[in-house]
Parts: C-alpha cells; sequence; structure tokens
C-alpha cells in the first residue's frame, strides 16, 4: 500500500495526543521503501470475549456494523477494538478504523475519534475511506474547538481528493461553517 502524504494540521496544533499525531514525511522516492509508519491507535488490550473470539473477521465486522445501527455503541466499540486486535493485517483494517471511528465521534469521544480517523487515513490513502477519514478528522477537530487545524485537515481534503463527494459537497459546508480562508 502507498504511503500516505503528510497530513497538514497534524502536529500538537491539532490537540491529538501531543507527539502521536503528526504524519511521518514519505521516504524520498528511491529511499528503498521504508516501512509505513505505526498506526497511531494507542497498543491497548483488549479482552476478547468468547463469543467474539469464535468469529471469522468478516462476521465479527457484521456483528460490530449490526450493533453501531442499532445504536449500541458500547457494543461496537468492543466488536471493532477485538477486530483490529484479531485482524491487524486484514485488507479491510481501514474500515474497521473508520467504523470504530465513527462510533465514538457519535458518541463525543472526539479525540479518540480523531485519532482512528488518522490511521484510517494512513491506513489506506489510495482508498474511498480516505478522503471521508479526512473530512470526519476536521469534523472531529471542529467539534473540539481546533479550528485552524480543522481548517487544515479539510484544505487537504479538497487537495488530494478533489473529485471525492467529501471534497466536492462536504468539505465547502464545513469550512464556509468553520469560516475557514481561502
Amino acid at each position: 500500500a502507498p504511503a500516505a502524504p503528510p497530513l497538514a494540521g497534524a502536529s500538537a496544533e491539532t490537540g491529538l495526543a501531543p507527539g502521536r499525531v503528526a504524519v511521518a514525511p514519505l521516504p524520498p522516492p528511491g529511499s528503498g521503501g521504508a516501512a509505513a509508519p505505526a498506526p497511531l491507535m494507542p497498543a491497548q488490550p483488549v479482552s476478547i470475549p468468547p463469543a467474539l473470539a469464535k468469529l471469522s473477521a468478516p462476521a465479527l465486522l457484521e456483528k460490530a456494523r449490526a450493533h453501531f445501527l442499532a445504536r449500541r455503541y458500547d457494543k461496537a466499540e468492543e466488536a471493532y477494538r477485538v477486530w483490529l486486535s484479531r485482524f491487524s493485517s486484514n485488507p479491510k483494517m481501514a474500515e474497521a478504523q473508520f467504523e470504530l471511528g465513527e462510533t465514538l465521534y457519535i458518541q463525543g469521544r472526539f479525540q479518540e475519534a480523531g485519532r482512528l480517523f488518522v490511521d484510517a487515513y494512513r491506513s489506506a490513502p489510495g482508498s474511498s475511506i480516505a478522503p471521508r477519514a479526512l473530512l470526519r478528522l476536521g469534523q472531529s477537530l471542529r467539534r473540539m474547538g481546533k479550528k485552524a487545524a480543522a481548517c487544515k485537515a479539510l484544505a487537504s481534503l479538497r487537495q488530494r481528493y478533489p473529485d471525492s463527494r467529501a471534497a466536492k459537497w462536504q468539505a465547502p459546508r464545513e469550512m464556509k461553517r468553520l469560516k475557514c480562508k481561502g
């Protein structure tokens, strides 16, 4: 997977876990492709309930989504965290990170959600998740009162993914709401 470009506004200014938010710059072209930086989601031991331990990756992700849709956010969070701990090399990693971020965002846990949106963006910068993750990062930063950082995240979205729905329709509304310059 290609490395994600540095994220504008990802710094101590964002208010997202000082020292853990800045996105590492890309390795220089032809440098042998240094390994991608580790995800920002802190390594937390996850106790796995027996009922979730038996499920396959698709079944567990479906269970997490069902809990989310039923507004059982505590159960959704648990299932997403178990999924992320068990299936960290799965191609759907960015989706699970993004969806856990959505679960936390809805609960008003904007700092944690923001970290997960950055993780999702960095995990799959070429996927359809990336522009949505940058949009939600900007919204999380806005909700934390970090206007300048939110504007930078939204500007990055529009610059990197100009043809995405998030860049065409949602980012301009958010930028207007924030009264971003430019």
